[in-house]
């Protein structure tokens, strides 16, 4: 599995970086800074399955990459999940309209993690299944 980390801090990049391959040292873990990365990122790194990503960030926010992700086709797919401080239930609605599939606090919890990863996991080998 191919997962971006995107959060404006290296060191909540490396903290999520590091409990993912605690979890599961098999994963391919790709870091960028905000929004406007991660789309490169993305773009150059076929097959990233999961985003990780923080809601306020410079340049392109959390909640403007989902809408970006959502609004292109060869980005639709990949699963996203916010690591962030914000709590606002507003936001929260809005995030999963648009197709976040989780919303973890930070700091973050392993458990959480891990919790939230086995489930996409579950659902990315339902969707293969599926296409196959």
């Amino acid at each position: 599995m191919k997962i971006l980390i995107v959060d404006g801090s290296e060191s909540v990049r490396r903290r999520v970086d590091k409990v993912l391959k605690d979890i599961n040292d098999n994963l391919q873990v790709y870091h960028a800074e905000n929004g406007a990365d991660a789309i490169a990122v993305l773009e150059k790194n076929n097959g990233i399955n999961v985003l990780f990503s923080d809601t306020d960030m410079p340049e392109m926010d959390g909640m403007t990459l989902a809408r970006t992700m959502k609004n292109r086709e060869d980005l639709r797919n990949v699963e996203i999940v916010f690591v962030t401080m914000e709590c606002c239930l507003l936001m929260k609605l809005e995030a999963k309209e648009i197709g976040v599939r989780g919303w973890l606090p930070k700091p973050l919890k392993p458990n959480l993690l891990n919790n939230i990863l086995e489930k996409i996991t579950r659902r990315l080998d339902l969707k293969s299944k599926m296409a196959a």
